[in-house]
């Protein structure tokens, strides 16, 4: 017979990352898109993931805080053995005020991608365009880990 383990919902971790997690999946919703469109990826290392919890924690605890936000959600989480990749997506329909908005981002990110593409290992041009938006929102991320490490040392021990 398994060990029973306890909710996630009831690990002080979960609740004090998804309360830290939600101004960082804000951030990640287009200025002027009225909270849609967020989505947020972050590629940690096992052992980073493990001392937060594990991956189904932090998925868990990303899923909460969006949901929060008003979000329908769409999540992944991925645990290699040198990788851990956990995603969180707003899939709600935008409603048609916002969509101008949703496309120029999509646009924009688009752009930034196949510029990234084409520079080929051209450093000039990838030190222009600063860290790729997947290590920005892993930064973003793994500050609001901190933050929540910070808040609720307790919570950790």
């Amino acid at each position: 017979m398994a060990d029973k383990r306890p909710a996630l919902s009831k690990d002080p971790r979960f609740v004090a990352l998804a309360e830290a997690l939600k101004p960082v999946l804000q951030d990640t919703c287009p200025p002027g898109a009225s909270g849609y469109g967020g989505a947020l990826q972050a590629n940690l290392h096992p052992a980073d993931a493990e001392m937060l919890g594990g991956t189904a924690l932090i998925r868990a605890a990303m899923r909460r805080a969006a949901r929060q936000l008003g979000w329908q959600v769409r999540t992944v989480g991925y645990m290699g053995e040198r990788l851990v990749l956990v995603i969180v997506q707003d899939v709600r329909e935008a409603p048609c005020e916002v969509s101008d908005v949703l496309e120029r981002d999509f646009t924009r990110r688009s752009q930034e991608m196949i510029e990234r593409m084409s520079a080929d290992g051209d450093e000039e041009v990838l030190n222009r365009l600063g860290p790729a938006p997947v290590e920005r929102q892993t930064e973003a991320f793994l500050q609001a880990a901190r933050l929540a490490i910070t808040a609720h040392p307790e919570a950790w021990r």
